[in-house]
């Protein structure tokens, strides 16, 4: 199970934004800055340290089902991402999983301040299901605030080139 999470969230680390329903949906957060990684930080070690995972299906298994049902291009940006991150130092690998850490953090604290601010009394499982939903549509608001904010950069970029371009002129 550790391996097999640590495996997303590598690939989440490596820019995955959403690869299918449920699966290394990044969160992205609005939030204050992260900074590096403490220098005494270490990650934890897998709770089962190369065990058979004793509450389900072999290691990886459903991860191969998931790749299998992506279409040839997100496959092969999925082994692509993998590839770039097997490649990595360990120290990066380590600052990566300290990010994702802390994107978690901010993740389930914005998830907490919805189910707050709702006034919803709910058990376990409605806490789970709230929380899954509240994921999948803020993922939605993200993407599509990061594509407006892309189609704008995209139109202003010229102008500004251009605009560049003219004082770089009547400088010289």
């Amino acid at each position: 199970m550790a391996r097999h999470r640590l495996l997303l969230t590598s690939l989440v680390l490596l820019g995955i934004s959403c690869i299918g329903p449920s699966l290394l949906a990044q969160e992205p957060v609005v939030g204050p800055p992260i900074s590096p990684p403490p220098s005494d930080y270490e990650p934890r070690p897998p709770k089962f340290g190369g065990e058979p995972r004793p509450d389900g299906p072999p290691r990886g298994k459903k991860f191969r089902k998931r790749l299998e049902e992506l279409s040839p291009e997100d496959r092969q940006k999925v082994l692509e991402k993998m590839r770039r991150w097997e490649q990595l130092p360990g120290d990066e690998k380590a600052h990566q999983r300290f990010i994702q850490g802390e994107r978690e953090k901010r993740t389930n604290q914005a998830v907490d301040n919805a189910l707050k601010n709702s006034g919803l009394e709910l058990n376990e499982e409605q806490r789970r299901k709230f929380a899954e939903i509240y994921r999948a549509e803020r993922r939605k608001v993200e993407e599509e605030l990061r594509s407006e904010m892309d189609q704008k950069r995209k139109e202003r970029l010229p102008a500004l080139q251009q605009k560049v371009v003219e004082l770089y002129k009547k400088g010289q």
